[in-house]
């Protein structure tokens, strides 16, 4: 008699059934991971590198600015005594004594070129080393105090287009720092992504994870340019030196006839 017994199918483990897909996933997680964590030192290995060249030009621009002030110093100094060369002169040959003529020998031939024509002059400017003294008399600019104010001013132009560079540097390194933030969410989403055992919940993690990686690699790969930085820095930066609030194509080209590229 034949057994009426039921037989019953062995049927496969749905964890079985799931192993191929989650052995997919894992190898998925685990290149992701990899290469997010590579580009995350790459990012911080260039933020760093470009914070260090950030405090480099800000200690550039401190050390310009300090010999600016010294040079402004040493001028201020120096006409000082063009001063009290030029009117001890005058006050001595006015009175007919002999300082007169020692002063006259002492004193630096553009000092007394510029008495001379201060002296001589027919106009109503009251001191020889006022802003429209130097507008009218060829002699000033070759006082050796305006020589040493020159150079402060140079040393000053330079210190402010140091300055100008660093926060163009800023800009450029923020993009390493966005880039970082990027990377950071794709490592944590990954490792999520892992854990999961819901496929929709792990599928929009896992989206989100190579998206991150996506966004932070191509951060780190352009990055920001260094036109892009200047056109993003320099209105602010320039305006004040245009005494009005700068337009972008102004102050770009203000830019580059002061501080170029490099």
């Amino acid at each position: 008699m034949a057994d009426t017994a039921g037989t019953h199918s062995i049927s496969p483990r749905s964890g079985q059934e799931d192993k191929p897909r989650k052995d997919r996933i894992e190898l998925v997680v685990a290149v992701l991971i990899g290469v997010a964590a590579v580009l995350t030192a790459v990012a911080v290995f260039q933020g760093g590198k470009v914070d260090g060249n950030i405090d480099r030009q800000r200690t550039a621009a401190l050390s310009r600015t300090l010999a600016a002030n010294d040079a402004f110093n040493a001028a201020d100094a120096q006409q000082a005594i063009e001063r009290d060369w030029i009117f001890g002169w005058i006050t001595e040959a006015a009175n007919g004594t002999a300082a007169a003529e020692y002063l006259e020998t002492a004193m630096p031939d553009s000092v007394f070129a510029l008495a001379d024509e201060w002296m001589n002059a027919d106009d109503d400017i009251t001191d020889p080393f006022s802003e429209e003294a130097a507008d009218v008399y060829s002699s000033y600019d070759a006082l050796p105090s305006v020589g040493v104010l020159i150079f402060g001013d140079e040393l000053d132009a330079k210190a402010e287009c140091v300055i100008f560079l660093a926060q163009v540097l800023g800009v450029q390194g923020d993009s390493f720092g966005l880039s970082t933030v990027f990377l950071a969410i794709s490592l944590v989403t990954g490792g999520i992504a892992a854990l999961l055992r819901r496929r929709l919940a792990q599928n929009i993690v896992l989206v989100t994870a190579v998206t991150s990686l996506v966004i932070g690699a191509g951060l780190l790969l352009l990055g920001t340019a260094e036109a892009d930085a200047r056109r993003e820095v320099a209105p602010d930066f320039y305006q004040t030196v245009l005494d009005q609030p700068a337009t972008a194509d102004q102050a770009i080209a203000l830019a580059d006839e002061l501080c170029p590229s490099r």
